[in-house]
């Protein structure tokens, strides 16, 4: 098991139905779940860092996506972290 941090949300944009998102909602989120992974050894692959380094670039116009360089950035990330896990001419 690897986790992975949620990614940030832009302003008040995290709409979904009839509940809001926010990035501090998302903030918090990441440091409980975090804590509680750091404390059962799971790793983490922070996600929300690598879209929170660039979030005009990384998010899509609803401020929630990803848009394709997020995906891309948030692929590459996720191939790095799992790679060595993998055996067989895979890590």
């Amino acid at each position: 098991v690897v986790w992975a941090t949620t990614t940030p949300v832009s302003g008040d944009r995290g709409w979904r139905n009839d509940w809001l998102f926010l990035p501090e909602d998302v903030i918090r989120y990441n440091q409980a779940a975090g804590e509680l992974m750091r404390r059962e050894g799971v790793p983490c692959n922070d996600l929300g860092a690598i879209v929170g380094e660039q979030p005009a670039a990384y998010l899509g116009e609803d401020g929630v996506h990803l848009s394709v360089a997020g995906q891309q950035a948030c692929a590459q990330a996720v191939a790095r972290m799992i790679k060595p896990y993998l055996g067989n001419g895979y890590g």
